[in-house]
């Protein structure tokens, strides 16, 4: 039987063929640099947030309800020198996050040592390397229409950088978070502002020095022991906008963190 010939493929038409046939590649997110500027484009995301009683309003003087979820990563990554998000930070992890159903908001957990670059936070992911990425992200959220929730998640009292969740935040640095992030978000009217996660009173946080965050209701005799903020959603959360306090038991929250 007489052998069989092929014809000599070309280069090109050869390179074609294997293209054609080669696995599709996985999905990527693309760019995902922290620090390189974001456009939030028009500013038609929720504005003009303010409190109202117990509600939180909008420009429009309508009630928002934040159903939310956590974006963690912030409060950990930097003091490890692992950069500032566990994960993708960039527009497309954003957008995913919209495939959530009724989702209209994202808590971002904020670390005290690495906001403020003391107590011996990586220079490289803190002080205005940190800020600048959760700005950053904030305008990602703001692009999506999504409402950021800004919290402070992990303190560090005295010189201690701050690697854990403590009961209450530290006297020594929070009042100074706080004044540098507000001062930063001072004219973004569609930021919420958390003071602390899950505070848990007093007992044990000597070493912390808590700032007591407690109020009780009108006529009601105070305990000797000490009590846990309201709980929602079986978390202690309290929530602010434009430096208000009010208790996201009347305006629903994110999801519970530690």
């Amino acid at each position: 039987m007489p052998k069989p010939t092929f014809a000599p493929l070309k280069t090109a038409a050869l390179a074609g063929l294997l293209a054609a046939s080669a696995c599709a590649a996985d999905p990527m997110y693309g760019t995902d640099d922290p620090l390189m500027p974001v456009d939030p484009g028009p500013p038609t995301w929720p504005r003009g947030l303010h409190v109202v009683g117990t509600e939180i309003q909008d420009g429009a003087n309508q009630t928002i309800r934040l159903y939310g979820v956590n974006r963690s990563g912030t409060e950990y990554q930097c003091v490890h020198s692992s950069g500032f998000f566990d994960g993708p930070s960039n527009e497309a992890s954003v957008a995913a996050i919209l495939n959530w159903p009724k989702v209209n908001a994202v808590r971002v957990p904020l670390n005290e040592s690495c906001w403020l670059g003391i107590n011996g936070a990586p220079g490289a992911y803190a002080g205005d390397q940190y800020k600048m990425a959760i700005q950053n992200y904030v305008n990602q959220l703001h692009k999506q229409h999504l409402i950021p929730i800004l919290e402070l998640h992990w303190v560090g009292p005295g010189t201690s950088l701050a690697t854990r969740q403590q009961p209450m935040p530290d006297a020594d640095h929070a009042p100074a978070f706080w004044a540098d992030v507000a001062a930063t978000f001072a004219a973004d009217d569609g930021v919420v502002l958390e003071p602390y996660n899950e505070p848990a009173g007093s007992a044990g946080a000597t070493a912390a020095r808590p700032i007591s965050t407690e109020r009780r209701r009108p006529g009601r005799r105070p305990s000797s022991a000490p009590t846990r903020p309201r709980a929602c959603n079986r978390s202690s959360t309290r929530s602010a906008a434009r430096g208000r306090n009010r208790s996201c038991s009347s305006a629903g929250c994110s999801t519970r963190t530690r």
